[in-house]
């Protein structure tokens, strides 16, 4: 088992000690020389370059990006180069580009929706990985690849990131939709007329009647029975719709007469108006009886 006090994820820097380190990583993650020792070997052992490719300049352009981050900060070039580990994240994105591009040149085609995925997991949430995919990785693997077809290897690439753009802007829509939703809900609905009105979606005011029915809440005229002897144990009812956001934004001065008319019930108005403590305990058979809904 490694030393916890050698075990590192960071780069090493020019003035720290060489020891036995261990490098955290992920077998995704990219270590940029290790991924250059991976390619040159890749391209050492190719018989399918296109002409005129320079293998030589090709990995020498390369190496010399992975010196200069080295040096702009003041990571330790020739022990990396020995040991590898030099690993990137994200905010490096001009070698964190150029290595998402040569690793999805050379993986296993089948392996690539699960490396994407990995990276688009990691990537930070306040970034767009697919955006990056889409204008930057993708151009940068068609011009950077040396090999003649890429044919089976960028419709898996491109493929990818379609679908998860179509996922995203399903969820953005969704997102859009609940923020007017719950804008509408903020504000108070001026005067409700009827039982419907009252609900955030008129639809749910039948289901909740159904259910009523169902549970002999009220009787199949829809008139009040309740489930104890207190008449306050409306009040509990009502607290169940307004917790579960049943109801829109509405004064109980208001929510009373209509309460009152739909099911033929008699209470006044200041009883609508207290939680009236809810003494009888119905209030969590409600809470039971009423379906949370589905957000």
């Amino acid at each position: 088992m490694p030393n916890r006090d050698l075990i590192r994820s960071a780069p090493l820097k020019n003035h720290e000690d060489i020891k036995d380190w261990t490098f955290e990583r992920n077998v995704d993650d990219i270590d940029i020389v290790g991924v250059y020792n991976e390619w040159k070997e890749k391209l050492d052992h190719s018989t399918n370059l296109k002409d005129g490719f320079n293998k030589e300049e090709h990995l020498e352009a390369i190496k010399l990006q992975i010196v200069d981050f080295c040096n702009k900060n003041d990571y330790n070039y020739d022990y990396h180069f020995q040991n590898a580990n030099l690993l990137l994240n994200s905010n490096e994105e001009a070698l964190y580009v150029l290595g998402l591009a040569i690793k999805l040149i050379y993986i296993d085609k089948h392996k690539i929706r699960v490396y994407l995925d990995y990276h688009k997991l990691h990537y930070p949430k306040n970034r767009d990985f697919v955006n990056l995919m889409h204008y930057k990785v993708y151009d940068k693997i068609v011009r950077l690849s040396p090999f003649q077809d890429l044919d089976e290897r960028l419709p898996v690439i491109m493929n990818w990131i379609e679908e998860i753009s179509r996922e995203q802007n399903i969820i953005k829509d969704i997102q859009v939709k609940r923020r007017g939703n719950r804008l509408g809900s903020s504000k108070k609905t001026t005067n409700p007329k009827t039982f419907e009105e009252l609900f955030r979606d008129p639809a749910q005011a039948q289901i909740i009647i159904d259910i009523l029915k169902v549970k002999e809440v009220i009787d199949p005229d829809g008139s009040w029975v309740g489930l104890s002897k207190y008449p306050t144990e409306i009040v509990a009812l009502i607290q169940v719709l307004e917790d579960k956001s049943y109801l829109k934004r509405i004064s109980r001065s208001t929510l009373a007469p209509i309460f009152r008319q739909k099911f033929n019930f008699k209470l006044g108005d200041r009883s609508f108006r207290s939680k009236a403590k809810i003494i009888h305990q119905k209030h969590g058979d409600y809470s039971t009886m009423i379906p949370d809904l589905k957000k």
